[in-house]
């Protein structure tokens, strides 16, 4: 029983981590793309570069539940906890309305990143 323990114990040890879809959140991934890019938030980075009159009439337009969440994520950098102790919130809460507020951003800025050139055909 030793050597089974040993074994299987050496062979958990050396499998890669795994972690299921659904715990994964966006703020993950944005973290991930920017340790590979040297990036300490990309998303802070490239509304730093574009913010523009039709990007703040586009934050401006989203329900004030939306607006606060992201103005505190995008612009500010809070983490999730920060923005759920300002806003007396819970975390969860927290973070479906932000998905929410990217979502309602997305369709709104459509139409300026084509303008632009950020994306060549709308997304479907």
């Amino acid at each position: 029983m030793t050597n089974i323990f040993i074994n299987n114990y050496r062979s958990k040890s050396r499998a890669p981590q795994s972690i299921a879809v659904e715990d994964i959140d966006d703020g993950y991934l944005y973290g991930q793309l920017a340790t590979n890019f040297g990036v300490t938030n990309p998303e802070q980075q490239f509304f730093s570069k574009i913010f523009d009159d039709d990007i703040k009439a586009a934050i401006n337009s989203l329900p004030e539940d939306f607006r606060m969440v992201v103005v505190l994520s995008f612009l500010e950098g809070f983490s999730y906890q920060e923005i759920a102790d300002i806003t007396e919130l819970q975390i969860g809460t927290v973070k479906s309305r932000l998905h929410r507020g990217r979502k309602l951003l997305q369709k709104s800025l459509l139409d300026y990143a084509l303008r632009k050139g950020y994306i060549k055909e709308p997304l479907n």
